[in-house]
């Protein structure tokens, strides 16, 4: 995934009206300006208040300290609400899953005294992850039988395909399984999918459709980001791969042709709205095959029986790519949102970003 996570950068990149797709000229330079970012986030704060029947709604700006450098983040606060509002926010964002039950995730209990904030109403995927970064790097020594480089070791990352996958696949258990190293092949197999999921168009857009921002290069499309929408332009995104990439909200016409802008032909980044039809396959079932198909039996052998059960690899010699499944479980805090399990080793690799006012 190409990454999109400085200031700096962002500084040099234009943003044109939303579209299916980012034209302009290879000689010109691409920009956001404060002005197109401060537009965009009125757009989006009113559209919010309006969809979420929240007046006093206000979408702020947050400046996220990443220790070497800083992020532009949004957090949305809805202050105190009646029950009338509660119960309508609860009831709007429900998980759908092609007609399943939803899974409740929302804060159990209403209070007239508490100041809500719309995370507060998201899945505990996303409110386990807000505003935080996950250091996923690790020795992995123990892959190295499988391409023949025993000195070599492997570091694993974890990106947007990889994340939006996970969002979209159902709630009703409350664990993250964190894929490493997915590919933008294997991206492109699940994000679009057509016996899956299906195109449409922004104004049809609800709670948890997404975005998938490619490159279209003749038949192939090349991908470059992904994320959840949630409403009125807003998304959630794991903004990079890099591990001090955080987990954040953010604007759709803005990271939208931002991203797309980063296509090597600049005229055929496109973005798209895709919804989930039919419930996604979960990550271990859609490589199976490949686990098994691609990993000789004396190869698995040489790797920790922890590892292999969760190891995914395709492709086949140098052009490998691997996937390692590590489902972290999520447990409710006293306030009825989610959290990383204290208990699980791996949750002590999610870090909070700190938040500069």
């Amino acid at each position: 995934m190409k990454r999109l996570t400085r200031l700096v950068l962002l500084a040099l990149l234009v943003v044109v009206p939303f579209s299916s797709a980012v034209a302009s000229s290879e000689d010109e330079p691409f920009k956001i300006t404060e002005a197109m970012r401060k537009a965009a986030a009125e757009k989006t704060q009113a559209s919010l208040r309006e969809k979420l029947r929240v007046p006093s709604l206000r979408l702020v700006r947050k400046t996220l300290d990443l220790g070497v450098d800083e992020y532009v983040s949004y957090d949305v606060l809805l202050g105190k609400l009646t029950a009338a509002q509660f119960d309508f926010l609860q009831s709007h964002f429900r998980f759908p899953r092609s007609g399943e039950a939803a899974a409740q995730v929302a804060p159990t209990a209403y209070s007239a005294h508490r100041d809500y904030r719309l995370i507060d109403f998201m899945p505990p995927k996303m409110q386990a992850t807000h505003h935080q970064t996950f250091f996923a790097r690790q020795s992995a020594a123990w892959l190295a039988p499988l391409v023949g480089n025993t000195d070599h070791e492997f570091e694993f990352s974890v990106n947007c395909w990889a994340f939006t996958h996970d969002l979209l696949i159902s709630d009703r258990i409350p664990t993250i399984s964190f894929l490493y190293s997915y590919s933008e092949e294997e991206a492109e197999q699940v994000l679009s999918d057509p016996e899956r999921t299906r195109a449409i168009h922004r104004d049809e857009a609800r709670p948890f459709d997404y975005f998938y921002v490619f490159e279209q290069d003749g038949a192939k499309r090349n991908a470059i980001h992904a994320g959840v929408l949630i409403e009125g332009g807003l998304i959630y995104q794991k903004s990079g791969d890099s591990e001090i990439d955080p987990y954040v909200f953010g604007l759709l016409d803005i990271e939208g042709p931002a991203y797309a802008s980063q296509a090597v032909r600049r005229n055929q980044g496109k973005v798209e709205i895709r919804r989930v039809e039919k419930s996604l396959a979960d990550p271990i079932t859609i490589w199976s095959g490949k686990r098994r198909g691609q990993i000789s039996a004396s190869e698995l052998t040489r790797l920790p029986a922890e590892k292999a059960s969760r190891l995914v690899v395709s492709g086949t010699g140098a052009g490998r790519s691997f996937a390692l499944i590590q489902p972290i479980r999520l447990t409710p805090a006293l306030d009825g949102t989610y959290q990383m399990n204290p208990a699980d080793p791996l949750s002590k690799r999610f870090i909070p970003v700190t938040v500069l006012e």
